[in-house]
């Protein structure tokens, strides 16, 4: 990496995003990026236009919500085209904005994943990425634990068990965020929802790039940065 170059900005709404892409990238990719957290979608895509207007390349990376990932990537094309005059479409991941900034465009969310659908995730999240590693992975839950759960399953059973305490947040909040911070109670973890998340990623040991929780972002994260 060149250390006087800020490198490609990639913009993500809030601070799991960044936490979740810095550490793949750290550990994957190793690429030149400048992670830039936003703090909503909105905001991504504002920003995402006004570097379009003088940075050759960049990556934007936005939750899927409760659309499809085709849907939440044409929103991204539509605030393009409201912008600027000349926006060609290459693949149905990378556009390029005036003859002259190439974006690369990333969803975070597992859609239609069986073991989220399970637990009646359909508003998808970054969070998803990170759950759904709880929710595979025995390595990752056995040493986050400070209780007798210590298995993917386990977890998985105390999470429908105590569904009940976040049914009247649904409908505000992703449900896939709520069940993350309550993985997190579960396993007793001492600290804010930033740090587990944290704590999380350096206690996995997946192969980022196959596992079905994380191959997507690290398949954007290569296209970002195609070097």
């Amino acid at each position: 990496m060149n250390l006087e170059d800020p490198g490609t900005p990639i913009l993500v709404e809030g601070p799991t995003d960044r936490e979740l892409i810095s550490h793949m990238n750290v550990q994957t990719v190793n690429a030149n990026f400048n992670i830039r957290e936003n703090g909503s979608k909105d905001d991504v895509l504002g920003n995402m236009v006004t570097l379009s207007q003088y940075i050759q390349r960049l990556g934007v990376l936005i939750d899927i919500d409760d659309q499809s990932v085709s849907d939440a990537r044409q929103r991204v094309i539509e605030k393009l085209r409201g912008n600027f005059s000349n926006v060609s479409i290459q693949s149905d991941t990378k556009v390029v904005v005036e003859d002259r900034t190439i974006i690369v465009i990333g969803c975070s969310g597992l859609d239609d994943d069986e073991d989220l659908n399970d637990f009646g995730i359909y508003r998808n999240a970054i969070e998803d990425h990170l759950l759904k590693i709880l929710l595979t992975d025995d390595e990752t839950v056995n040493r986050l634990s400070n209780t007798t759960i210590t298995t993917s399953s386990q977890l998985s059973e105390a999470l429908y068990g105590h569904q009940e305490l976040i049914e009247d947040y649904t409908e505000e909040v992703s449900r896939s965020k709520l069940l993350y911070r309550l993985s997190s109670i579960l396993l007793r973890y001492d600290g804010n929802i930033d740090s587990f998340s944290n704590v999380l990623l350096h206690c996995s040991g997946i192969d980022m790039e196959s596992h079905e929780s994380t191959s997507d972002l690290i398949s954007f994260l290569n296209q970002v940065d195609p070097m």
